[in-house]
């Protein structure tokens, strides 16, 4: 058989193999969790999203859920390839499902107390008899906000009603609107509001600060892939896109995050854990 013959049957054979041989890449889920209204964070994301896809030749699509414990179970049964959560859902996640820390940002966590301008509350004394919005109760500046305002001397059901709200945008409206007289939502949800809402609200108060958002990776991906994600974020902070994200939403920067900065807020995750836990109503 002459060469050329060869490598004519060659391609035959080659060309008689099933198409699924030839995979394309595996889409990856990054789930975001729901502190911000979905098109809100779709908008912040999506950018994120295709850089990652460029990066690692893959495709990556944005998800979430409609609840935090919603967001909590499908991390729990590993629906996602990589999440963003709030620090004390990272240490569940660390902990009960095994995800692996990558990245996580640098400006640390507070809560903010805030009232509308136009109203006479200016001081946290002055919220007593009041109504506050909350986030989720599985929300980190949950726990932060009721502890801060015990420190006050304000106990919730006795010197405030709190009044719960699905998001942080909700909680910040519903004190805009007249909904509440205060609120008690993130300082970094709060950088990612628009103007108009920024600018209807006063702060009053600062609860103390903990560790920020994690973006963790599903322990099925295999080390390499995740090292290879973890370097990705790292060099998305020296982008003109992941640098106009980081000032944008003030997250002070990307940097790498190990199993340790997460151990530090287990007494939150277990707070967590006991609401998770509880029956639901």
């Amino acid at each position: 058989m002459s060469i050329s013959r060869r490598h004519f049957c060659a391609g035959l054979l080659l060309g008689a193999l099933p198409l699924r041989t030839i995979a394309a890449p595996r889409t990856l889920t990054l789930g975001l969790f729901p502190n911000l209204p979905v098109n809100k964070l779709v908008e912040i994301y999506q950018p994120l999203a295709n850089y990652l896809t460029q990066q690692l030749g893959q495709p990556v699509r944005l998800s979430s859920a409609k609840d935090f414990r919603s967001f909590y179970l499908a991390t729990r049964n590993k629906e996602f390839d990589l999440i963003v959560t709030a620090p004390n859902l990272a240490w569940l996640a660390m902990t009960e499902s095994h995800y692996q820390p990558l990245v996580r940002y640098a400006k640390r966590v507070s809560g903010i107390l805030v009232s509308a301008k136009t109203s006479h509350i200016d001081k946290v004394n002055a919220c007593r008899g009041k109504t506050i919005a909350f986030t989720d109760p599985l929300t980190i500046v949950y726990q932060l906000g009721v502890s801060y305002l015990k420190t006050q001397g304000l106990q919730a059901d006795t010197d405030y009603l709190p009044i719960p709200y699905n998001n942080h945008t909700n909680a910040a409206l519903s004190v805009m609107l007249g909904k509440a007289d205060c609120a008690m939502i993130g300082q970094l949800p709060y950088a990612q509001m628009s103007v108009e809402v920024q600018s209807s609200l006063r702060i009053i108060a600062h609860t103390p600060e903990v560790t920020s958002q994690f973006i963790l990776a599903n322990p099925d991906l295999s080390t390499a892939v995740r090292d290879n994600i973890r370097t990705a974020l790292i060099r998305y902070a020296y982008t003109t896109t992941g640098a106009a994200f980081i000032d944008t939403q003030r997250l002070g920067g990307i940097i790498n995050a190990v199993p340790a900065d997460l151990a530090t807020l287990q007494t939150y995750g277990l707070i967590t854990q006991a609401q998770l836990s509880a029956p639901t109503p």
